[in-house]
């Protein structure tokens, strides 16, 4: 189908977002908002204090596939208590009147779980894979999965027909669970990684094909400063942003009710500096990265998720002269002409930064339009409790579930 330009939200009223969404026929029946909450942050985050009126499905994580096809269901806690938590977690999220989803896989830096998934390419191993989660889903009452298959890749001649076969044998075996996936995100320099039909097969087998729209940034090699998770305005040196990935999913064949956009509730700092055996040598002087568009050679990105969590950046990096809003790319910023000493994490060297995007509330608005102009499926948050602000001791704990809630629902 032909790509349609992206309507301008800002100077477009309530009814015709609807109407321009309607005329394409592939407005989704609901609007889904699918907030992940993993395990190893769910100890601090409790599940009483999920905020699960925010969200559609709440994303359980994570089991971990093994090689003969069974999982792994410590929920990276341990194998009493993960458990417990998940169910949990699955009672309270019924309990609202959301689904519970499972979440299987994931990124773990080791490369097991990814060697686990590619053994499905086996029949017998694949059959006893489908056969496990139908059981993890009896025991614990999930109402569907989400398959984190990372990295997933049509360039690798072995995945694409696993992943197939494998999505096709779930939905065959349990045709009314939910069924959901987590793609990349697309860079525009290189126009065939996410224009291909692979994308477009794989979604019939899922309700919703989720882009992993957050981190979306480089240093070096010709790229400039940008933003996280930008909504438009990408460049040949800012390659990424949530509007030409959706226009890739388009043209690859995956219907826009399907297409989920994502959002991080964490961000990404720019420190300049280099390694040297091993350890971190922060620059000493500029000139720094203060804004989108800047040149980045001499730059690193040391922290991101979990460090640069928004909890953390209200508590130790918001300062309101250092915050910015770039109207082209609809993101915010925190920019400092000098580098600034976060003391976060404790347990680590200071991070020390002149430029950090991430995501707000005002961004979150931003998308909740694009998403319903757009006709699209919905949006998944990494991570839930990235965003709750527990060391609050009074004021609003949830701003960005909040946020996501008024724009998305």
């Amino acid at each position: 189908m032909p790509i349609k330009d992206p309507v301008d939200n800002n100077n477009m009223s309530a009814t015709a977002i609807a109407t321009a969404a309607a005329e394409d026929g592939t407005t989704p029946d609901q609007v889904w908002v699918m907030g992940y909450y993993v395990g190893y942050q769910g100890v601090e985050h409790t599940p009483a204090m999920v905020d699960y009126s925010s969200m559609t499905h709440i994303m359980i994580g994570n089991a971990l596939p093994k090689n003969d096809g069974s999982f792994d269901t410590e929920f990276a806690i341990d194998p009493v208590n993960g458990p417990a938590w998940a169910k949990e977690t699955v009672k309270r999220a019924h309990a609202a009147g959301i689904k519970a989803i499972l979440m299987i896989g994931g990124s773990d830096g080791s490369g097991a779980t990814i060697t686990a998934f590619r053994k499905v390419s086996n029949p017998d191993i694949r059959t006893a894979f489908v056969n496990n989660v139908k059981a993890l889903i009896m025991d614990y009452g999930f109402d569907g999965i989400d398959l984190d298959w990372e990295p997933l890749s049509f360039r690798n001649p072995n995945d694409r027909p696993s992943i197939l076969a494998l999505a096709q044998a779930l939905r065959e075996a349990m045709p009314t669970m939910v069924m959901t996936i987590p793609v990349g995100w697309n860079n525009s320099n290189f126009s065939k990684d996410m224009v291909n039909s692979f994308y477009g097969e794989l979604s019939a087998s899922f309700d919703r094909v989720n882009m992993m729209s957050y981190g979306m940034v480089m240093c070096g090699d010709g790229w400039e400063s940008w933003h996280s998770s930008a909504l438009y305005g990408r460049t040949n040196s800012t390659p990424s942003s949530i509007d030409d990935t959706t226009k890739a999913l388009i043209t690859a064949g995956v219907p826009k009710a399907k297409i989920g956009i994502g959002m991080g509730f964490y961000g990404t700092t720019y420190e300049k500096g280099s390694w040297h055996l091993d350890k971190w040598v922060a620059a000493t002087s500029g000139p720094y990265v203060t804004a989108p568009h800047q040149n980045t050679d001499g730059y690193g990105i040391r922290f991101s998720d979990n460090d640069v969590s928004y909890s953390n950046i209200m508590q130790y990096y918001y300062e309101e002269t250092a915050h910015h809003w770039d109207d082209i790319a609809k993101a915010s910023y925190l920019s400092w002409t000098t580098p600034k000493q976060i003391p976060v994490p404790a347990s680590r060297t200071k991070i020390s930064t002149t430029y950090t995007t991430y995501e707000d509330e005002t961004s979150i608005a931003q998308k909740g339009a694009y998403v319903k102009s757009q006709g699209l499926g919905g949006v998944i948050i990494w991570t839930i409790s990235q965003g709750y602000l527990g060391w609050m001791t009074t004021g609003e704990k949830d701003p960005l579930m909040k946020a996501t809630k008024a724009a998305f629902m």
